[in-house]
């Protein structure tokens, strides 16, 4: 399927509203394109001009789905976007092809950068910088949770920071659902998605819940900032990393630098059997008490 971005051109200087500059891209998705943005001036001659990120999206298509996606993305965020962990909707901007979702600038950019671009993850040995971090996302998921916001695409990618990484904050709310139950299977990256969102061979389900998958993902993206590593490509038998560990789950800390506390939290977010999975609640106090991951 075309990516939404391959259709929207190079939006570099525009201004919308007479009000905001886009500067530079940022990076670009399925859904849209995200550009660095400046405010052209403020009430304030004093102030201090504010810079945004803001999010590109087509909108209308041949059908008028893409309409009806934009509208539940920026809806569902909005019911959860008032929490510190989770990123802010300042405004929504419209022209005749394009809808704009003005949103904080994070300097930080996004966690996967400081997992995956360096030579080793930023808080490899750093276990006070780790668990700051992954409360923070918890914390952001959980209010979602609580709010009827079920995420489906939490990533290393979608999870943004402030340059110093002591704020975190949860994005793009594009594939996210207020369903709790859901048969649109296939749903984010493969890297992160459960079993059974990719419906394949290690469970056979009609439906799968969207909690107990979101908390899937939160455990690989444990995996990632713990380690620098991606597990397997997908959590399917056909992959022979995802198989050895069903067969075996100690295969992790055969495999990866994982202290024996951080491994046994991570196999109760990844058992196979969704409702087997820790919840948040308890996954929040198991972190706190770990020494070292």
């Amino acid at each position: 399927m075309p990516r939404a971005h391959e259709f929207i051109p190079d939006l570099s200087l525009r201004v919308l509203d007479n009000r905001i500059q886009l500067l530079e891209k940022l990076g670009s998705g399925s859904y849209g394109v995200v550009y660095r943005a400046l405010e052209l001036d403020s009430a304030d001659a004093f102030a201090t001009r504010r810079t945004f990120a803001v999010k590109c999206m087509l909108r209308n298509e041949a059908h008028d789905c893409k309409k009806t996606f934009n509208i539940r993305e920026i809806d569902v965020q909005r019911r959860v976007h008032s929490h510190p962990n989770i990123l802010t909707i300042h405004e929504v901007l419209e022209d005749e092809d394009l809808v704009y979702i003005v949103c904080d600038f994070w300097e930080g950019g996004d966690l996967y950068n400081h997992i995956f671009m360096g030579s080793e993850s930023v808080f490899f040995g750093n276990d006070a910088l780790l668990k700051s971090a992954f409360l923070q996302i918890l914390e952001a998921v959980e209010f979602c949770h609580n709010n009827s916001v079920f995420h489906r695409d939490i990533k290393a990618d979608n999870i943004l920071c402030s340059s110093d990484l002591s704020h975190i904050v949860v994005a793009d709310f594009g594939l996210a659902t207020r369903r709790p139950i859901s048969r649109q299977f296939g749903c984010g990256t493969s890297y992160y998605q459960s079993p059974e969102c990719l419906h394949h061979d290690v469970v056979d389900i009609r439906a799968y819940s969207t909690k107990h998958s979101d908390i899937w993902s939160l455990g690989i993206v444990l995996i990632n900032i713990i380690s620098g590593r991606a597990p397997w490509a997908r959590a399917s038998m056909s992959d022979g990393c995802f198989e050895a560990f069903v067969q075996n789950p100690k295969w992790l800390r055969m495999h990866l630098p994982i202290s024996e506390e951080a491994e046994k939290i991570i196999c109760r977010m990844l058992d196979p059997t969704p409702h087997r999975r820790i919840t948040l609640e308890e996954l929040k106090e198991e972190i706190k008490r770990v020494h070292t991951f």
